[in-house]
């Protein structure tokens, strides 16, 4: 059913109202991991490896942001930073799970999954979308991020050694945030496919978007939280 002028009309209105809220926001959201990154740098010689690889996780993201949004002002194709998001997220955050377990299975386990996801990354990025949408690759990339921090914050739960510093514990609370984080980036990248064929979808893409900007920086304000209250002896 085609829409009437005047509601294309009002639909036009909304989109840009909510399209200029959503820049600025997430501009601003993307922004933020500067304050983690600061506090991680002024306490970085007593910081776990695993903490290390994180803020590596933070900090490639925040670049990334940067060179988006430079490039979106230039008015340049930027969606092949897509592929560059999930590579660094895939290393440093896998990386980071893999500095923290001891057992070798565990460590091989965790270093086989990234190598497919790298692999899975240059054949999506070569052979199927071309133009930066990763939405393959990605997706998948999303899911095993989320399902590994699951698995570890379980882990780290039901392990004895945890019982009495759990409300303090940084392991417990990045893999927590991080299952979340991704299993919300999952949700966005399948909506993302589906919702951006009409003009309609595209608005509540767009409201989908701002949702996901809350959430982003709901899990910033935890990382920031707890890096400012991390301690030596919680390591």
């Amino acid at each position: 059913m085609e829409l009437s002028y005047h509601a294309r009309n009002h639909l036009f209105v909304l989109k840009m109202t909510s399209f200029k809220f959503y820049f600025w926001f997430a501009v601003f959201v993307e922004s933020f991991p500067i304050v983690p990154i600061f506090l991680a740098f002024k306490k970085w010689k007593v910081l776990p490896v695993i903490i290390k690889f994180f803020i590596g996780f933070l900090a490639a993201d925040l670049l990334l942001n940067l060179v988006g949004d430079y490039f979106y002002y230039l008015q340049r194709h930027n969606l092949f930073l897509n592929y560059l998001y999930s590579l660094f997220q895939s290393v440093f955050i896998l990386l980071a799970f893999w500095s923290f377990v001891k057992r070798k299975a565990e460590q091989l386990l965790i270093l086989s999954l990234l190598l497919l996801n790298i692999v899975l990354l240059i054949i999506d990025f070569l052979f199927i979308s071309k133009i930066g949408s990763n939405y393959i690759s990605g997706f998948y990339i999303n899911l095993v991020i989320c399902f590994v921090s699951v698995y570890y914050f379980f882990k780290g739960f039901v392990n004895t050694k945890y019982q009495k510093k759990i409300p303090n514990d940084f392991f417990l609370t990045l893999s927590l945030i991080l299952a979340l984080q991704f299993f919300i980036k999952t949700i966005d990248i399948f909506l993302g496919k589906y919702l951006m064929e009409t003009q309609v979808n595209a608005f509540l893409w767009m409201q989908v978007r701002n949702v996901y900007s809350y959430f982003m920086l709901f899990s910033l304000i935890i990382y920031t939280y707890v890096l400012y209250n991390f301690r030596t002896n919680e390591t």
